[in-house]
């Protein structure tokens, strides 16, 4: 009996359609179009990030994806704010969702601003609940970047890398789970919370 369970689960897994390869990599609800969602994160910084994020999906495998977020401080350090936009692109192997990630993302911090162009490749992992109606998936990302640092009339070119990911689960249209975000060229900053997104 436990053979056959572990036996249709790993079937389950082989046969995932294209678009849960996509969800996978993106850790997001099962939307035939896309979705919007809502990020709440602890920072090394011992502060809270709060963020927004929309997507929509172009074809079969690509989609399209911004975000935006904010992390107050006190008096008198200004919030920083920043906004990504960019592409997800799923592999045509269904077996194991691997995804290519493209974006640009502007923060400003201040008079600060940093400009940085991050690739990454996504690798996500898909587990079939309740008969294939739900789903866990988790995702990681790690990524290089062109980062460039503006500060009046100083610049700074320089490669980053950091690493995302995330873990959660999707049951219809509705998707609720953590993610984590490592950024070591930013003096070692992380930030680890909770993210939900609705689709339509």
């Amino acid at each position: 009996m436990i053979n056959t369970a572990l036996f249709m689960a790993v079937a389950s897994m082989l046969c995932v359609s294209e678009t849960i390869s996509a969800q996978a990599c993106l850790a997001a609800p099962h939307a035939e179009r896309g979705w919007l969602g809502a990020r709440t994160a602890r920072t090394s910084l011992k502060r809270y990030l709060f963020g927004a994020e929309a997507a929509m999906r172009i074809g079969d495998r690509t989609t399209m994806r911004a975000e935006a977020d904010f992390a107050p401080f006190d008096d008198p350090t200004p919030a920083r704010t920043r906004g990504r936009a960019g592409l997800v692109a799923a592999s045509r192997n269904v077996a194991l969702p691997v995804c290519l990630s493209a974006s640009v993302a502007l923060t400003k911090l201040g008079d600060l601003t940093v400009l940085a162009i991050p690739i990454g490749l996504v690798v996500g992992w898909v587990v079939p609940i309740s008969g294939g109606r739900s789903s866990w998936t988790s995702r990681l990302e790690p990524r290089v970047a062109y980062r460039r640092a503006s500060l009046n009339e100083f610049r700074d070119v320089s490669a980053a890398v950091s690493v995302i990911g995330g873990s959660g689960l999707s049951r219809g249209g509705v998707y609720g789970g953590v993610d984590f975000e490592w950024l070591p060229a930013e003096g070692r900053n992380w930030a680890v919370g909770i993210r939900a997104a609705v689709g339509f």
